[in-house]
């Protein structure tokens, strides 16, 4: 009886724990091409390159609930230098995919994927329209020194995640 009781304790704590509307992806969990790199908890661009021949990560994952959400990405790059990202999400998302270029933070923080300096609102932000399903992430770097540490799936009307850089007005 007591087993029991634990078990359907643990069932129920693991169902709070996950969020139909965020999912939550190690950046080291997706099958990495060179010339990313694994570096510890993260995925590093070794080197510049076209966008057609830089590093590629992808990554599976699922949602319960079809809507608008973000994509957040804990990254970071090389002060002063633009990082250039393409995003895409399939055929089934809207839009499908998004070029990426943006001022990276010197260290890892998360920023929604679209975001540009000063940023006014989430507004500014690629918000894609997912089915309910499973998906894959198709990240693409160009930029030598980019590293990324998780990516996040939310659902846009959520406040942003811990530790996020933050729009000027919400």
């Amino acid at each position: 009886m007591k087993i029991g009781r634990i078990l359907a304790i643990g069932m129920l704590l693991g169902a709070l724990a996950c969020r139909a509307d965020e999912v939550s992806i190690p950046a080291t969990s997706g099958a990495i091409t060179y010339p990313f790199e694994i570096d510890g908890k993260t995925v590093v661009q070794a080197r510049d390159t076209s966008i057609e021949t830089g590093g590629r990560a992808v990554y599976t994952f699922s949602i319960t609930n079809a809507g608008d959400y973000l994509i957040w990405a804990a990254l970071s790059g090389k002060p002063g230098k633009s990082t250039t990202l393409k995003i895409s999400l399939g055929a089934r998302a809207q839009p499908s995919s998004f070029l990426w270029q943006f001022e990276p933070p010197d260290t890892i923080r998360r920023q929604p994927v679209g975001s540009k300096k000063n940023a006014r609102s989430y507004r500014d932000y690629c918000v894609f329209s997912l089915p309910a399903g499973t998906h894959q992430l198709d990240v693409r770097g160009a930029t030598e020194g980019t590293r990324i540490e998780q990516f996040i799936v939310r659902s846009h009307g959520r406040p942003a995640p811990p530790g996020s850089i933050r729009p000027t007005r919400q």
